[in-house]
């Protein structure tokens, strides 16, 4: 009766964001997005406290990155002033990376040899993206560097899993991390540097796959005792 009604709450929540994207490019007023983004929220989270197993710590970090994440969409809206809005919701957003980072993180997974590589591409991978929208967002420079390091090391605190955890997991979250950062990245080429077709869909479709994949990989996690047994061997 539980996998029924998880599955039943992942179809109900892919149906959801499939109507709102279709939605968004036929839209005369915007009322959807008041209503079916925070719907999404919400029953992201009421889904993970709901059908979770994982420890109690665990469901503290990822629920309360879940709800920032919310608070951040919120802020976005309804703050009257633009920039003080975006301010506010890049605020709690960055603590929602926080909690994730937390849950993910762990000393035993950090290998220099994958790390090197990982560090070279988000590294130019984030000097590129400055030299395009660093013009227009100098005001905003300081938080704007500040959070795309935190989607940073949420890249590299996901992918340096491997081998700690199932496969499963370290997939799902992986590619959760990878959705968040392209979500912002063309969330801010298109603010900042050139308008790209249909970015709106493409933000939300990252933004919300993003966060049901660190859901889903947060709620398959077992430590692979195998794998942990092989590595620390390895390192004796």
């Amino acid at each position: 009766m539980k996998t029924t009604n998880s599955s039943f709450f992942l179809i109900l929540y892919l149906a959801l964001l499939g109507i709102f994207l279709l939605l968004i490019p036929n839209s005369f007023f915007g009322a959807e997005k008041y209503i079916i983004p925070p719907t999404l929220d919400l029953l992201l989270i009421l889904y993970f406290l709901v059908f979770s197993d994982n420890t109690k710590q665990t469901k503290i970090k990822i629920s309360t990155g879940l709800i920032f994440s919310f608070l951040g969409y919120l802020a976005f809206l309804f703050t009257p002033d633009e920039r003080s809005g975006y301010l506010l919701s890049l605020f709690a957003y960055a603590i929602a990376k926080v909690c994730y980072i937390s849950n993910f993180f762990s000393t035993k997974s950090v290998s220099v040899k994958r790390l090197i590589p990982i560090t070279v591409i988000l590294v130019s991978f984030g000097t590129l993206f400055l030299f395009l929208i660093w013009k227009n967002v100098y005001e905003a420079l300081i938080p704007v560097v500040a959070y795309m390091l935190l989607l940073f090391v949420l890249v590299k605190t996901t992918f340096l899993r491997k081998n700690m955890v199932n496969n499963t997991s370290y997939i799902l979250a992986f590619l959760g991390s990878l959705f968040l950062l392209l979500c912002n990245a063309v969330f801010a080429l298109d603010l900042c540097y050139t308008k790209i077709a249909y970015a709106e869909i493409y933000i939300y479709v990252f933004f919300y796959l993003g966060k049901l994949c660190i859901v889903l990989g947060t709620m398959e996690q077992r430590v692979d005792k195998t794998q942990l047994k092989t590595i620390f061997r390895g390192r004796a």
